[in-house]
């Protein structure tokens, strides 16, 4: 899905994400630069052609969820968005989260329009083992649920939720793995209980992994779980994949 013209003026995209005085006065010091062309950004660090030609998924929620998965994802994981999410992952480009974030508001925004979605109580960012945070030095979707929260003026609350088993990057995992890796890998916090909760994650490929931090979230009390994504692999990109590279993504 493109979504041509519908963000092309500056004053528009701000006004979505509801930006203060103070965020005019930054944006003139550090005016907006597209990640993936390096032009002038539309209210957001993307141009306003870039922007029109990310592979939007369809704004439909019936259309976005994995079994045992009530989500919604932005854009699909492909070029140029697989870039943005391994250069916020292995290479330290913190301004890609920001930028995941940004277009999983835009999505949100669209479904609020629609009366399609409802605002949770706050954002739970898929954690980190700490290990594998002590070496990476931030959490990817932290960043992302930021952003998002800024737009929506949403909590983020990453103790709510917490990895309790390091289990190394599922990058060559082949599907049934991914299936299986995530498996009482987390636990949440009893404060959740009675809440509705919304769990931030920058890619959904099996959904194995937000479908156990749903587990542990309803486990200890939340009153609803749903899964929020800036992107998201389909099933014929994985078989693709696993065409080209002998096995599941």
């Amino acid at each position: 899905m493109q979504i041509r013209g519908k963000y092309r003026e500056a004053a528009g995209t701000c006004q979505l994400f509801g930006a203060a005085m103070v965020d005019s006065l930054l944006a003139a010091l550090f005016p907006w630069a597209c990640v993936l062309c390096g032009r002038p950004g539309a209210g957001i660090d993307l141009c306003a052609a870039c922007l029109d030609d990310l592979p939007w998924l369809g704004a439909d929620p019936a259309a976005q969820v994995l079994p045992g998965i009530d989500g919604i994802a932005a854009v699909e994981y492909r070029p140029p968005v697989d870039m943005m999410v391994t250069a916020l992952k292995f290479h330290r480009s913190r301004v890609h989260g920001r930028v995941l974030g940004e277009l999983l508001a835009i999505r949100i925004q669209e479904l609020l329009q629609m009366n399609a979605v409802l605002l949770p109580d706050c954002l739970v960012p898929v954690p980190l083992h700490p290990r594998r945070l002590r070496s990476r030095g931030y959490n990817q979707t932290t960043l992302i649920a930021s952003a998002v929260a800024r737009a929506l003026d949403l909590a983020v609350e990453p103790g709510l939720l917490r990895r309790l088993e390091h289990r190394g990057s599922q990058v060559s995992l082949g599907r049934a793995q991914r299936m299986q890796n995530p498996a009482g890998s987390f636990s949440g916090s009893a404060a959740v209980a009675g809440r509705r909760v919304a769990v931030i994650d920058d890619v959904i490929t099996t959904g194995a992994t937000l479908r156990e931090c749903t587990r542990a979230l309803l486990d200890a009390g939340a009153a609803s779980v749903t899964s929020w994504a800036a992107s998201r692999i389909l099933t014929d990109q994985m078989t693709r994949d696993q065409a080209v590279n002998g096995s599941n993504v």
